[in-house]
């Protein structure tokens, strides 16, 4: 009842987040950084930052929140490692997204919801059932209730840079798709944590 009713009262302020957005895409141009603004939606229930300690006390799952904006978000750390991940070549992660010698050319801003078709947050049960089991007569089902991010959800955040080629701009732009056709975050082998690409804005970028 708890996890059902924090859901629907609860209201982020898009006004401010995208505001927000808007400060750092001028703050970006101020200092001469070339930029694209990407915007993913969720497509199904997502879980962020589970082992975080918002909402564990309660719900023994955590989320990923920030406190300043009152919304949950994708920390750009997450973002970028899976964006590298994807890249067979270690010389051409490194250069990209770095290495313990030297910074790479691509860096990225946290993510952050700026529209939502309906709640933001959901409440969701899983039902574990081997968990301590040594066998079927020993299975106990214990439900556990946990707050997952909502489907139709739209995520936005920044990767900016000084300078990248038009073959380079090729490349990050199909790993980005294929980062969200994987997913990002939790379970995503079990239908959680998936998105699609609303737009990649690249005017600012070339």
């Amino acid at each position: 009842h708890i996890a059902e009713l924090l859901s629907i009262m609860y209201n982020p302020d898009f006004e401010s987040v995208n505001k927000m957005m808007e400060e750092i895409k001028l703050a970006l141009r101020k200092m001469n950084y070339k930029f694209i603004e990407v915007k993913i939606k969720t497509t199904s229930k997502t879980l962020i930052g589970v082992s975080t300690n918002f909402g564990y006390t309660i719900f023994e799952n955590g989320i990923s929140f920030d406190p300043y904006l009152n919304v949950p978000y994708i920390p750009a750390s997450e973002i970028k490692g899976l964006l590298r991940s994807l890249v067979d070549d270690k010389k051409l992660a490194d250069k990209l997204f770095g290495s313990e010698e030297s910074e790479g050319i691509l860096m990225i801003t946290d993510s952050y919801p700026v529209d939502a078709e309906g709640s933001i947050l959901l409440p969701d049960i899983i039902t574990p059932h081997y968990v301590n089991a040594e066998d079927e007569s020993s299975v106990q089902p214990r439900p556990s209730i946990r707050f997952v991010i909502a489907p139709k959800v739209t995520f936005g955040f920044f990767i900016y840079y000084k300078y990248l080629d038009a073959q380079l701009r090729k490349v990050l732009e199909q790993l980005i798709i294929k980062m969200v056709k994987e997913g990002i975050g939790s379970k995503t082998s079990l239908g959680y944590s998936l998105f699609t690409v609303v737009y990649i804005d690249w005017r600012y970028g070339e």
